[in-house]
Parts: structure tokens; C-alpha cells; sequence
């Protein structure tokens, strides 16, 4: 999480970083996990209306729980700080590319359409303004740091 500035005021950032690894349990695998559905439908119903999806359990059980919890996360932070954005990055590293599709899946539920690169309105969300966006980012080289490191020094 990050809380940044700009000319028009506070922007609540949350970042998911992935690299290689997905996005991890469906909605459908988290509710039923270990057997036990006590409060999470109830915390799943919340999560969606924060966001002013649907409820519809057959149409979120195939999205992956981790983007609504992380998207919701940025939306509590930009409320509880008055910031007028909130903005959910995902940075993927290589090795990441096939959760692009979980990514696109849930921009879908959301009502927008993504690519890589560039941030997207979700048009349900006025105040505070929504943004969720997929960025590529190559892995820097252990001499790479050592030299940002040396001329921040």
C-alpha cells in the first residue's frame, strides 16, 4: 500500500506483485475451503458490493479472491484518507503472464476492459475514482541495484 499526491490531491495505491505464481484461490475455492462457508459468504457479499458488482455466486466462484481483497483494500484506504483515487497495480514480473487472464477475467466483473500497461476506469466507482491496471516489470540484475544504490548514496 502507498498513499501518493498529485496536483488534484491523495491516491491510494495498492500493488499486487506476481511472478510466476497465480493469483491463488478462486472465489469458489476459498468459500469452500477446509469444509468451513461460516462469514465468508457474508465477507464475499461485502467485498463484491464494495466494488458494486454482483453477488451472483456462479458468475464470481470462477474470479480469484485475492483481486477483489486487494482492489477493496485500496478502495478503504482512499475513504479513510479522503484521497479522491484508488488505484489497485498489479506488478507482474516474468513468469507471470498467464495470470493476465484471472486479471482480465476480474476487470471484466468490474465492467472494463484492460491491457497491459496502462490503467483503466472502473466506471462504477465516482468518489473515490477507481483505477486497476497491470504493469510489466523486468527483474533487476544484483549489479543493477548496486549502482542505483551507489548514485542514491
Amino acid at each position: 500500500m502507498a498513499l501518493l499526491r498529485n496536483d488534484l490531491g491523495l491516491i491510494s495505491l495498492s500493488v499486487e506483485a506476481k511472478a510466476g505464481e497465480s493469483f491463488d484461490k478462486t472465489v469458489d475455492q476459498w468459500l469452500n475451503q477446509n469444509g468451513k462457508k461460516v462469514g465468508r459468504e457474508a465477507r464475499l457479499q461485502w467485498l463484491a458490493e464494495a466494488l458494486h458488482g454482483a453477488v451472483e455466486p456462479k458468475g464470481l466462484g470462477i474470479l480469484r479472491y485475492q483481486l477483489f481483497h486487494r482492489t477493496v483494500s485500496a478502495l478503504k484506504e482512499a475513504h479513510r484518507c479522503g484521497a479522491f483515487a484508488a488505484v489497485m497495480l498489479v506488478q507482474a514480473f516474468p513468469g507471470a503472464e498467464e495470470s493476465f487472464s484471472d486479471f482480465s477475467q476480474f476487470a471484466n466483473y468490474l465492467g472494463v476492459a484492460v491491457e497491459p500497461e496502462r490503467l483503466a476506469k472502473v466506471p462504477s466507482h465516482e468518489t473515490p475514482t477507481l483505477f486497476i491496471g497491470w504493469v510489466s516489470s523486468p527483474v533487476a540484475s544484483d549489479q543493477q541495484i548496486a549502482q542505483l544504490l551507489s548514485a542514491m548514496a
